[in-house]
């Protein structure tokens, strides 16, 4: 008996992947394919010349009429195309139909862009329809000519269902595991799911909410998306940014896990859809890092759970999410505890060297988590963990331990080697954020952005606003704040600590709780407006660049949380031990009940207050969002870059040309004295040129606005491919790194005897 549960779970795995898979393949194979022609649309204004092509020219008229044509359509999605010339950035290809409500029919028109010669705009339909409009509008203004329209079904959307269908089969198997488990085990799993779900309520919408660096990290999906499409692995230069010149984005800015949305966008969801399950992905992560962390540490299921709950509700965590959609830094906050917990073990094992290998790949793993998310949070880690191993040098000096550090600095450069190398070879003058004009313009104060310590105790928290300097107050800003539940909890540790705890008293985790709570309120006055971080700044270049780097005081507030936290559940883990019985339960009770009301007040506020914001497709993202330009070559005009540019010298012709990303193939002629042409894409050193006939290299440099500029010899007249090439030694780095994560996660997963392994699986086949 104990034998069909799983029978029944794995033939319904089977059944599910298999109609999943079945559907991607009938589907893929009997796609809607049409490419119009000129009987099949309706003129409604305008003229066909004689090439075929459909004209309108009219710089005095006011009508947007000119073509369109209806389609019946099954359920799918679908890519409308258009070739086209124009002169005009105010003509919008749309599409529409009345007998779908937005929920079943999806689709964002797109103005055609002046300098490019295709556009396109994707629609979903969720059910079949028989009436859908497709309609080009002329702006009344320019020239605009149309040569080629298509409609072409993708298979995009049987691969959601293959996706679905693998979710579906996590959910079957979790629901075995809750069946197979007992009574204590039950609890854990759903505490930790209610933990989880509850964390996501924002998500649970058709829409996005509009967050501060949402734009720049949509497109930094996207990127990624665009480049694994053109074949290129990993993405270091992101097309689709800068109106696709390319950006180094890759390079600076660690995107290890954004490629988990990037690949959902490859199996056909939307981008609100790949990052909504990204962000429901990281919470998830948070959950079980935390729970496994603070388990540990504590050798308690319960500390666990507490630790798990105040962490994935605290409040600058929720505000970094949701409010902030800051992805880098709450991808690093979901590491911290990692590192935290692998600190904590390597410095109160009693028997280091047992246990040295395993300790250090804990703090490696979080190290390499936070470096890989966001480099900022790694320097504000890299005070701290000094800090610690400056007042515990007496356990640092012991060789052991010592060892161990080692050992984990060493585990950690070889982690992230792949991606350190690429940073610190790219990290000169020719890139704005290491050149004289981008330094000169962050420059400024930071001091007066940071937070008062009114705002530490909020508990209806504004979640709207920016961060604004101190005269502006806090009226207008978002809550950058420790969090009322936390705030408490470390009051009544010191309270424990200082008016109730015997001296004499045996505990393990006290002095690591007093530590913590030490180095967190250091944290917090450190994100304070009061911190003197402008005269630290005064006191030489690379203390001002690093300071005017980190930009917000309030980023400490990352480090606070999770410092803060162990003290916190050292507090709760045990109140009846320093109250009365009636006491400790109405203090777990009203720290529960705050933190609740906490949460649901921020979840309610960003839910109902926040504006909805829909993105689909790439062309409804802006490409440059890039803030301040800080990875552009030095010297780049942004103002200036211009779509599907190509500037040729004289004598040179450019007889072919197709873009692909960064990857650029074009046939060209030159005269007696050779040619150039300058390409729309940004210069980054090791972008190359190759003639595509005998593999001869061409010297690339760059242009006018830090275009990539190709010198061609003389008289030449073929065929080369300009692409970005990562040198061999970036190659080796890069599997250096993916070796030893692998290796490192390998050793932390639970060893088992072939004879244990085999005894397993008799017990359950």
């Amino acid at each position: 008996m104990q034998k069909k549960p799983l029978y029944i779970l794995l033939i319904c795995q089977f059944l599910i992947l298999a109609v999943a898979m079945g559907s991607y393949l009938l589907g893929k194979g009997d796609a809607f394919s049409k490419v119009y022609t000129a009987d099949e649309l309706t003129l409604e204004a305008g003229e066909i010349a004689e090439d075929g092509s459909f004209v309108r020219e009219d710089r005095h008229g006011t009508d947007d009429a000119f073509l369109s044509f209806r389609e019946s359509l099954d359920k799918g999605i679908y890519i409308v195309r258009v070739n086209y010339y124009t002169n005009s950035e105010e003509n919008v290809l749309s599409a529409y139909t009345p007998l779908l409500s937005d929920l079943d029919f999806r689709s964002e028109a797109i103005s055609l862009d002046p300098g490019l010669r295709t556009a396109y705009i994707t629609m979903e339909l969720n059910r079949s329809c028989e009436d859908v409009l497709i309609r080009l509008a002329y702006s009344g203004e320019g020239h605009l000519s149309v040569q080629e329209i298509s409609l072409h079904e993708t298979s995009n959307y049987y691969k959601k269902n293959i996706f679905h269908a693998f979710c579906l089969c996590i959910l079957a198997a979790f629901i075995y595991a809750f069946y197979q488990a007992d009574k204590e085990k039950r609890s854990t799993m759903l505490g930790l799911t209610a933990i989880f779900l509850l964390s996501c309520y924002p998500l649970f919408a058709d829409y996005m909410q509009v967050g501060h660096d949402l734009p720049f990290h949509l497109l930094r999906i996207e990127g990624i998306y665009h480049g694994l499409l053109q074949g290129t692995f990993p993405v270091k230069v992101a097309p689709v940014w800068a109106k696709d010149y390319g950006y180094a984005v890759g390079v600076f800015y660690g995107d290890a896990l954004l490629y988990i949305p990037a690949i959902l966008r490859i199996l056909g969801f939307s981008i609100q859809t790949a990052y909504k399950y990204f962000a429901a992905f990281m919470n998830l992560a948070t959950v079980l890092i935390t729970y496994f962390c603070f388990r540990k540490m504590f050798d308690s299921k319960k500390a666990g759970m507490i630790g798990c709950a105040l962490y994935t509700f605290s409040l600058y965590r929720l505000l970094d999410l949701y409010t902030r959609a800051a992805v880098g830094e709450y991808t690093a906050l979901t590491f911290l505890p990692l590192v935290l917990c692998g600190f904590y073990l390597i410095f109160t094992e009693p028997n280091p060297k047992q246990n040295r290998l395993k300790n250090a790949v804990i703090v490696a793993l979080g190290l390499t988590g936070v470096i890989q998310s966001h480099i900022l949070s790694c320097e504000m880690i890299v005070i701290f963990v000094v800090l610690a191993c400056l007042i515990l040098i007496k356990k640092v000096i012991q060789p052991q331990t010592f060892l161990t550090l080692v050992f984990g600095a060493g585990l950690t450069l070889l982690m992230n080697i792949g991606f350190l190398l690429p940073f610190l070879d790219f990290f000169d003058d020719s890139i704005y954020i290491n050149s004289p004009e981008w330094g000169a313009q962050t420059a400024y104060s930071i001091q007066n952005k940071g937070m008062f310590p009114v705002q530490l105790l909020g508990l209806f928290n504004h979640i709207h606003g920016g961060s604004w300097a101190t005269a502006a107050g806090v009226h207008n800003e978002a809550a950058y704040s420790l969090g009322f539940v936390i705030t408490l909890c470390v009051a009544l540790f010191l309270y424990i600590a200082l008016c109730c705890r015997d001296k004499e008293e045996k505990d393990p985790h006290f002095k690591p709780a007093m530590l913590c709570c030490g180095l967190g309120l250091l944290a917090l006055y450190m994100s304070s407006c009061y911190f003197p971080w402008d005269a630290l700044a005064a006191t030489g270049s690379i203390a001002k660049t690093l300071i005017s780097n980190l930009q917000f005081p309030w980023r400490f507030l990352a480090i606070a949380t999770i410092l803060l936290l162990f003290p916190s559940c050292y507090a709760i883990m045990h109140p009846e031990k320093y109250f009365t019985a009636s006491k400790a339960s109405v203090i777990t009770a009203t720290l529960a009940s705050l933190l609740i009301v906490s949460s649901g007040w921020f979840f309610y506020q960003f839910s109902y207050m926040q504006e909805p914001y829909r993105v689909y497709d790439t062309y409804e993202l802006n490409s440059m969002s890039m803030y301040s330009y800080e990875y552009l070559p030095a010297g780049t005009d942004p103002d200036e870059i211009t779509s599907g540019l190509v500037n040729c010298s004289e004598g040179t012709i450019l007889t072919a040309y197709h873009k692909n990303g960064t990857t650029i193939l074009c046939n060209a002629e030159t005269g007696a004295n050779g040619g150039t042409i300058e390409l729309p894409l940004n210069y980054y050193k090791y972008y190359q040129c190759e003639d595509l006939n005998d593999g001869t290299k061409f010297t690339t440099e760059p242009g006018t606005n830090c275009m990539v500029k190709v010198s061609l010899p003389a008289n030449y007249n073929g065929s080369f491919e300009v692409s970005f090439r990562e040198p061999v030694l970036w190659r080796i780095c890069e599997v250096i790194s993916f070796l030893t994560v692998i290796t490192g996660i390998a050793l932390l997963l639970p060893k088992f005897s072939l004879k244990q392994l085999r005894t397993i699986l008799k017990s359950q086949l």
